[in-house]
């Protein structure tokens, strides 16, 4: 069954090419999301969207989505950018996180027709989330899974320790602020659904897939449930 956790791709914003933001969504429109979940989570877990809200939380905004994969859009969005011969990246993966490394393979292959040239760096697992994660530029992050305040307030609230995007902006920490104590549910779909639209329009980071929880037990076993 899919959970709440997720794998992603951070940039750091405030590092070049990443602070442009039509490069940030040329990165966003190709990255082929199928491709990613049947490849590296061999179909199991569930298409995300560029932020931490599940489809199945009643907070969930369907009305927010980045575009599906398209290479043309992708190509277009780096022109404007100023990259009309297409751009060359490094994306710093490691196996300190389940499918990380399987998910750059992909998005290498899958940024190609887009005129996103990838190089993938993998780096040591010992190492990773104390030189990789929050240090590179671009890196492959994989998150466990939390409520929507929790999960957007850890990764993009300005100033927080776990900001792997390094991105600040005063309205959504205000929402974020009011999210906080809204207790009504119609309340809470009106803020967290903005917060989704602020994230995927702005794309700091690229929330790909959400990871399966697997439970493998005997045939003679009887009334297991995952927990």
């Amino acid at each position: 069954a899919p959970s709440g956790g997720y794998m992603n791709l951070a940039m750091i914003v405030t590092e070049p090419p990443f602070d442009n933001i039509k490069v940030r969504k040329a990165i966003q429109a190709a990255t082929d999301r199928n491709a990613v979940l049947q490849a590296a989570q061999f179909g199991l877990g569930a298409i995300a969207y560029d932020h931490p809200v599940t489809p199945t939380d009643p907070r969930f905004n369907p009305d927010c989505k980045p575009p599906e994969y398209n290479p043309d859009l992708a190509k277009s969005l780096l022109a404007e950018g100023g990259y009309p011969n297409g751009i060359d990246l490094t994306l710093y993966t490691s196996t300190a996180g389940a499918s990380m490394v399987e998910m750059a393979t992909v998005l290498k292959e899958s940024f190609k027709p887009a005129g996103i040239n990838l190089d993938i760096v993998v780096m040591p697992e010992d190492g990773y989330w104390a030189e990789g994660w929050m240090v590179k530029p671009f890196t492959t992050v994989w998150w466990g899974g939390r409520p929507p305040y929790e999960g957007f307030n850890v990764t993009m609230r300005s100033g927080g320790d776990w900001n792997e995007a390094f991105y600040s902006n005063a309205k959504f920490d205000s929402l974020l602020d009011e999210a906080m104590a809204a207790a009504d549910l119609e309340d809470q779909k009106r803020i967290f659904g903005e917060l989704q639209c602020i994230a995927v329009d702005e794309v700091p980071r690229i929330v790909v897939v959400f990871r399966p929880v697997t439970l493998g037990i005997r045939n003679d076993v009887r009334g297991s449930a995952p927990m």
